[in-house]
């Protein structure tokens, strides 16, 4: 294969390749990184740490210092909790645009997503005559599972974490963040206030039975503490202070296209190699046939006359031999 022929070929190949990889990002899409940066709010939290364990302490039980768990990383769990899918599923138009596929907007209604495996069922369910259980409406669960796939938290540097998520609509990936952080720290703000509660009523209990004066000025004290952090729960951010907005860039983050095309151009550059070597050996081993029949054609006259005789010989020796 002359330099011409091996140069068209490497061109056309990793041409086809990177025709192929444009084509596979362009079927798959694109998908972009959402984040938004959280931290502690750290005057609560000195505040209801310090209400709930003396309330502990004046109630005789054990001291919390340890199992202590703070308002903070209860707004970290609730981010991906059941009861926060259920409050998120409330807005149907975002759930709407969670759930592209099993939304068709020109008829305006739900849709179950075509699959092999949805197929095979209803092929199934409809030979043993069994009424078919896919559902196309997303239930609670469903979202339940999307964020709990979808939401990462990663812990960053001074006491802050970043919360993200990774969709096609960046939009999309915008609002949901701000929804959960509300919708978390709400959800933390009612766990505390009920935490508050049971306190000031088992130290209203105690206080009704205490006939020491200094343990009652003791417990009214916490309970004065106690109704001071309901009254802070009424703050908002109460658990968590937003530390940087939801933000995303116009750059992708998977697939990466820089990466698909690049190793396209190399599959394409491999092939290309790949073929070249393959038609070098297979025409040498040809030129090395052609020559071989050449130098027997080209013998001497009298080479092959003797070569002859002597097979001649064998063949009538051989026979005497048998006979």
């Amino acid at each position: 294969m002359s330099y011409v022929r091996r140069f068209f070929l490497t061109i056309c190949l990793v041409s086809i390749c990177l025709i192929l990889a444009g084509l596979y990002l362009r079927v798959v899409g694109y998908k972009y990184e959402i984040n938004m940066e959280v931290a502690s709010s750290a005057e609560s939290q000195n505040s209801i740490s310090g209400s709930l364990l003396g309330a502990r302490r004046l109630l005789g039980l054990q001291s919390g210092g340890e199992s202590f768990v703070s308002p903070f990383n209860i707004y970290l769990q609730n981010l991906k909790t059941r009861t926060t899918a259920a409050e998120l599923y409330k807005d149907k138009d975002l759930l709407k645009r969670l759930f592209p596929s099993r939304w068709d907007a020109e008829k305006g209604e739900w849709i179950i997503p075509a699959s092999i495996a949805g197929n095979v069922k209803n092929a199934i369910a409809e030979l043993v005559d069994f009424p078919s259980q896919q559902v196309a409406e997303p239930d609670v669960t469903n979202l339940y599972g999307f964020l709990s796939r979808k939401i990462s938290i990663e812990e960053r540097d001074f006491g802050k974490y970043r919360v993200s998520v990774l969709l096609k609509n960046r939009e999309t990936g915008l609002e949901l963040l701000t929804k959960l952080h509300e919708i978390a720290d709400q959800s933390t703000k009612s766990f505390i206030t009920n935490i508050s509660d049971e306190r000031i009523d088992l130290l209203s209990e105690r206080v009704a039975r205490s006939n020491n004066t200094e343990i009652r000025d003791s417990l009214v004290q916490t309970i004065l503490s106690s109704e001071q952090t309901k009254t802070m729960v009424d703050e908002k951010n109460f658990s968590a202070i937003v530390f940087q907005q939801p933000s995303t860039t116009n750059v992708p983050t998977k697939p990466n296209p820089t990466l698909v095309l690049g190793i396209a151009g190399l599959m394409g550059l491999l092939i290309s190699a790949m073929f070249i070597l393959l038609s070098a050996v297979s025409g040498s081993a040809a030129r090395n046939r052609t020559n071989d029949r050449m130098s027997d054609d080209f013998q001497p006259l009298e080479l092959r006359q003797t070569i002859d005789h002597n097979k001649q010989q064998r063949i009538e020796h051989q026979s005497a031999g048998a006979r």
